[in-house]
């Protein structure tokens, strides 16, 4: 799903005002995705009108 092929399956859900992202990473490093994804966070959720959270499973720790 990454161009470094960190993120190997997304799942997403929406509650309430809360839209959820899952990033199953395997046993890949994904601390670099997940860093650059926070950064645009809030532009997005400006845009949405929604707060957006990121959980991460896998076996390394971001």
């Amino acid at each position: 799903m990454t161009e470094r092929k960190a993120v190997d399956h997304l799942e997403l859900f929406l509650k309430k005002d809360q839209l959820q992202f899952v990033l199953d990473t395997g046993d890949h490093d994904y601390g670099f995705e997940v860093e650059k994804a926070e950064k645009q966070k809030k532009h997005l959720e400006r845009i949405i009108d929604c707060t957006i959270t990121f959980e991460t499973k896998g076996d390394l720790p971001s």
